[in-house]
């Protein structure tokens, strides 16, 4: 477990799994994140499968919800109410077949799009149904789609006669769904789009009391048998003229689907190339019980002394003249020990004695705050010492009494978290012993470069 927005990516949270007892071979790996600027909120990788599952909170472009990606699928899945489009989930097979799936509030009531696909690597001229890769597919091969599927949810007026029942039937217009009337968007359940081939295949919901739903087969130039679509056969020129056009209606959908697919490619493209580019440069926001006190602290300075700034790009740690990431003047680093003298302010040089007096104050005060960092650091040290040494000495007098496997299972756990404690804290201490040095003796070269105290070197 990790503190927050202490991790370089984020993470408080990280559990490994392993496949054998010796722990050398990771199965799992399971993390959570707190703060990521892309709203990551875990993660579970699968090292032998190459697969992993990201989580996201609501927030980011686009609605992303849910990643899942392997070298041979891909899941995706959207937050609906983050999007216009209703678009809830995608499926890919990589080289194989692209799913979408989609919300019932959509006004055309389309709840499923597929599209069949296939890999080319002949380096030939791209067919118009060739789909965007944008480089993630790999091997340098284009997606050549080969078939088109969209399915609709029945409208209200089809839902409405089906929980009727077939008595509805028999009312009003006997004939109107042999001259074609009932061939409206509305009943559409499935259109099929064969690119390839030239053919477009149509397939109405199953009206209450029929047997089979209706089909309706066009094609781009001409039929087999020499007609123009399985629509014409023995109508009357009112008829026939309702299938020609329902025909050209039909065949012209297809480029706003083909046109649909590609847009929904291309988005996909752009959201792995950015899923990449975010793992490659993770950001992780400040928590705002961090940023808040900072904020406040460069308001009171800024009301107090006339220096706005962040106190933590100026202060005696940092050593810097307002380099922070928060936007304001700089403060100066001599400020507070200017103030309690009677010697000059600002950028004006300073007496020998005044010039003298703020170096050592200004040198003890970074010394106190080093030294109370290193005595928190040692206190916690020891105490976590002595915490061991309590334990142990508690569990080998009651060794001989009683030998309960649970409870030498639970002693070795608290040994293990202690030593795992310890082992942290001594290197904080080692690694604050050595920044010490520097940052003092950082802060005595400054103040010999300083011309406010020039004085001390003459």
């Amino acid at each position: 477990m990790f503190a927050d927005a202490i991790h370089p990516q984020g993470c408080v949270q990280r559990l490994t799994l392993y496949r054998d007892a010796a722990q050398t071979v990771v199965e799992e790996v399971r993390e959570e994140f707190k703060y990521r600027k892309d709203c990551l909120a875990s993660r579970v990788r699968k090292p032998l499968l190459d697969e992993s599952t990201e989580v996201f909170l609501p927030g980011r472009p686009g609605g992303l919800a849910k990643l899942v990606s392997s070298p041979h699928y891909r899941v995706i899945e959207f937050f609906a109410v983050a999007r216009t489009d209703g678009w809830v989930r995608r499926e890919e097979t990589v080289g194989g077949k692209v799913c979408d799936y989609f919300n019932d509030q959509r006004p055309d009531k389309m709840v499923y799009r597929s599209a069949t696909l296939s890999e080319d690597y002949s380096g030939n001229a791209k067919p118009m149904w060739c789909l965007p890769t944008g480089g993630i597919a790999g091997g340098g091969s284009d997606l050549v789609a080969h078939k088109l599927a969209v399915k609709f949810s029945p409208d209200d007026e089809v839902a409405k006669r089906k929980k009727e029942g077939p008595s509805r039937l028999s009312g009003g217009g006997g004939g109107g769904n042999s001259s074609g009337s009932s061939q409206k968007a509305g009943c559409v359940a499935k259109r099929s789009y064969y690119l390839t081939e030239g053919r477009v295949r149509v397939r109405d919901h199953l009206e209450p009391g029929a047997v089979s739903q209706k089909e309706r087969v066009f094609y781009k130039d001409r039929r087999p048998d020499g007609g123009s679509s399985s629509s014409g056969g023995h109508l009357s020129a009112a008829a026939q003229a309702e299938a020609e056009a329902e025909e050209a209606r039909e065949l012209a959908r297809e480029k706003d689907v083909l046109a649909d697919v590609k847009r929904a490619q291309s988005e996909i493209v752009e959201l792995i190339k950015i899923r990449r580019k975010e793992e490659a440069e993770p950001f992780v926001e400040e928590p705002i019980f961090v940023a808040a006190p900072k904020k406040a602290a460069a308001a009171l300075l800024a009301q107090q002394g006339g220096l706005g700034g962040n106190l933590g790009g100026g202060g005696l740690d940092g050593l810097g003249g307002g380099n922070g990431s928060d936007a304001g003047p700089p403060v100066d680093y001599l400020t507070p020990f200017l103030a309690g003298g009677g010697g000059a302010r600002g950028d004006q040089p300073l007496q020998k004695d005044d010039a003298s007096r703020v170096r050592a104050a200004c040198l003890k005060s970074l010394k106190e705050r080093l030294l109370e960092r290193a005595n928190i650091i040692q206190n916690k040290l020891n105490d976590e010492n002595a915490k061991l040494s309590k334990r142990q000495a508690t569990f080998q007098r009651n060794a001989g009494k009683d030998g309960d496997p649970a409870a030498e299972a639970e002693f070795e756990k608290f040994c293990a978290d202690s030593m795992f404690t310890i082992g942290i804290l001594e290197q904080r201490l080692v690694a604050h012993e050595e920044s010490a040095l520097k940052k003092y003796q950082a802060l005595d070269e400054k103040l010999s470069a300083d011309p406010r105290l020039a004085a001390l070197s003459n």
